[in-house]
């Protein structure tokens, strides 16, 4: 009973990997589990391999028996091994598998996933370690079970199956998710932390960040290429929970999302505000495994004085009026830096305004236009006008009836004489500018 709720549990409330996925992917994603060898429903019967757990635990002196971790140690390396004894295991019980059973959904020739979950506990790197891997030795993979390939599978052990945590971390990447977590550095620099399943996986675990559920298409993220104010809702929303701004001559691009403490999975998180990450697409591939501090990684999440060398506080990495945090620039804190500061950093882009609501914030993007702007003997401006420095108008400047236009510079509006407002139309002057590229 306690593993037939902690997987399959339908009831909205419960936690179980089924309503996990079925919460973070909007209903898209049914994830149904079926456990063997079978049980009457109260005892869990298991498979007891024919070598000794010595078998598949490390060589040493005290343990001849081990594995070993030289790539050319042929069957007693420890790939081989986890392989040798997850196929036993399959071997073992496909005849207990009913025919009506849906191995393969996408119809590949491979069992989509297999879970086994190892008597007691393990030991951190060792091979009966919680992980997600595939089986790649073709004596294995050929070795068909239902008329099907043996693919990627997941290890787990008893005691880290207390909660889903772990368990729904390793099925992302079976999804096809990366770690978003560092792998071979000891910088102190953690680039998502605590705010996504693939970067520090909670025992409740939490989403993970509307960029990678927009990879297995589970939403759908708009690109801002204009000055304008933007409403976006809630991650808990399949739609307009996230917007993305490119930046120049890069690889490089902003998510934008509200992340709300809400729901079952997301009610753990520190805070509620709206989050930028600084995503690296070069580096898709990898996910944050091959970062080295700040550099190299896939995505960075914006936090108060997170700098390329230190840290930061990712519990303040939210932004919104209500803490004080509602400008994100080259000059503000949290910081834009960027991966390739070669490559123009995040150039003429401007947020300004992040203003929280219940179940929506709200903020201003500007496409900083030029320092100083200056426009002559015209009746053709544009909506909104953005400056760094300054706007001057001059000799026949006319608003027209029934135009709406907005001045914004960072330090004057300059008026001169020719410069008019028909009846009906209408000018607002905001000294709150932009940052130009160029400065």
């Amino acid at each position: 009973e306690f593993y037939e709720s902690f997987f399959n549990n339908p009831i909205n409330g419960n936690i179980s990997v089924k309503n996990y996925f079925l919460e973070s992917s909007y209903g898209k994603l049914n994830v149904h589990s079926y456990f063997y060898p079978l049980n009457n429903g109260v005892d869990i019967i298991s498979y007891q391999d024919t070598n000794l757990r010595s078998y598949y635990e490390p060589y040493s002196v005290q343990n001849p028996n081990g594995y070993l971790k030289s790539f050319y140690s042929g069957d007693k390396h420890y790939k081989y091994r986890m392989e040798q004894l997850f196929s036993n295991v399959l071997d073992n019980i496909q005849n207990s598998i009913s025919d009506d059973v849906i191995l393969d959904i996408d119809n590949d020739g491979y069992i989509d996933n297999v879970t086994f979950i190892i008597k007691g506990q393990g030991t951190p790197g060792n091979l009966l370690w919680p992980k997600w891997t595939a089986f790649s030795h073709m004596e294995f993979i050929n070795k068909k079970i239902k008329g099907l390939k043996k693919g990627s599978f997941i290890l787990m052990t008893e005691s880290e199956t207390q909660f889903i945590g772990p368990l729904c971390h390793e099925l992302y990447h079976n999804l096809g998710l990366f770690d978003l977590y560092q792998t071979k550095t000891e910088s102190e620099i953690r680039p998502i932390g605590q705010w996504d399943i693939m970067a520090n996986t909670t025992l409740i675990p939490q989403h993970t960040n509307s960029y990678c559920k927009n990879l297995l298409g589970w939403n759908n993220i708009p690109e801002i290429s204009n000055s304008g104010t933007y409403k976006i809702y809630s991650l808990a929303s399949s739609q307009n929970s996230a917007y993305k701004i490119q930046l120049p001559n890069s690889y490089e691009f902003l998510i934008i999302e509200f992340r709300k403490k809400e729901g079952f999975y997301d009610n753990n998180l520190s805070n509620t505000g709206v989050l930028i990450y600084l995503v690296n697409s070069y580096n898709q591939k990898y996910g944050n495994t091959q970062g080295d501090g700040f550099k190299d990684n896939f995505m960075y999440l914006y936090r108060i004085n997170g700098t390329i060398e230190q840290n930061g506080n990712l519990h303040e990495a939210q932004f919104g009026d209500i803490y004080g945090r509602s400008v994100f620039s080259k000059y503000s804190n949290p910081n834009s830096i960027c991966f390739s500061q070669i490559s123009g950093g995040i150039g003429n882009i401007y947020i300004k305004n992040i203003k929280l609501f219940d179940t929506y914030a709200t903020f201003d993007v500007r496409f900083c236009d030029a320092d100083i702007i200056q426009y002559t003997n015209t009746i053709n401006t544009p909506e909104l006008l953005n400056a760094s420095d300054k706007i001057i108008v001059q000799q026949n400047v006319i608003i027209q009836n029934g135009k709406s236009v907005t001045f914004e510079a960072g330090n004057e509006v300059v008026l001169q004489t020719g410069f008019q407002i028909n009846q009906g139309g209408l000018l607002e002057i905001s000294m709150n500018g932009c940052e130009y590229k160029n400065q």
